[in-house]
């Protein structure tokens, strides 16, 4: 499969212009500036009760976090809703099939240039994720961890980017499939959880499983867990009238990241149907 030339040659146009880095300036400004602006404010408050609590610090930790999950759902994926449209719009698209590329190597070769973005971008947020602990809290190494939980997420919402680029006609059009997947795949599986929980059995927990489809699920219960407030996830399965077996809460990171992986890969492969030639020009 080749798609090497395609890294390279999207790395180096990449480089060429500020975008990529103004794109991260601009990210870890917000994230540092919210986690630093949290912590004046929570040590302000000790400060005017007269007592030390490193554990609220904890709480600016999951508002930084939090802001990453939006961030890595919200704003990666457009950096994959143009790249096959503006192939397809400069007619580069049928030069790279004539070449010889196959559709799952020009797939490929997009999506990965673009996921070492992803990577790059994620793993910069590090110094403003620790901000909050300098007083307590977590440890570095779960930083790292909860920096890693994000990768699933960025690879799903990048290749429903890819996906939505190969399905559309023009860039806008890809922007608006590709949200609306996203949107879809966010309140879907709760919006669905809800409407059937009066006609479910007391005590089901096959809905429960639906959750895993969300963007964003690994990063959201580890934060939790690591913060020891586990305890929300089950009051979110309590509202929804859903009671999950334990295997399934003590691993819902795991499951959830295995979940976005499979999404990812489905996503692709129906990207690189898209851009078949006799797919396209049926």
């Amino acid at each position: 499969m080749k798609f090497d030339p395609i890294i390279k040659r999207d790395i180096k146009v990449s480089s060429r212009g500020p975008g990529f880095m103004a794109l991260i300036m601009v990210i870890n400004v917000i994230l540092c500036g919210a986690g630093l602006l949290g912590v004046f404010g929570r040590l302000t408050g000790m400060n005017a009760y007269g007592r030390i609590d490193p554990g609220q610090l904890l709480y600016v930790y999951m508002m930084v976090a939090g802001i990453m999950a939006v961030f890595t759902i919200l704003v990666l994926p457009g950096r994959t809703t143009g790249i096959i449209t503006s192939e397809r719009d400069s007619g580069t698209l049928d030069l790279m099939i004539a070449a010889g590329l196959s559709p799952a190597g020009i797939i490929t070769g997009k999506y990965l240039s673009s996921l070492l973005f992803g990577i790059v971008a994620v793993f910069s947020c590090f110094p403003a994720l620790i901000i909050p602990l300098i007083y307590g809290g977590v440890g570095f190494s779960a930083c790292l961890l909860l920096l890693m939980s994000f990768l699933p997420t960025a690879a799903l919402v990048l290749a429903i980017g890819v996906f939505a680029s190969s399905a559309a006609r023009t860039s806008s059009s890809a922007a608006a499939m590709a949200y609306g997947i996203i949107i879809a795949l966010v309140a879907g599986p709760v919006l669905i959880a809800f409407l059937v929980n009066p006609v479910i059995p007391d005590g089901s927990n096959y809905m429960a499983y639906s959750v895993l489809l969300c963007p964003g699920v690994p990063s959201v219960s580890l934060i939790l867990d690591q913060t020891g407030n586990g305890e929300f996830i089950d009051l979110f399965f309590s509202y929804l009238g859903l009671v999950p077996n334990a295997v399934f809460m003590s691993y819902i990171t795991l499951f959830s990241s295995v979940t976005e992986l499979v999404m990812m890969a489905a996503f692709l492969i129906g990207a690189g149907v898209n851009i078949t030639p006799k797919r396209r020009y049926r």
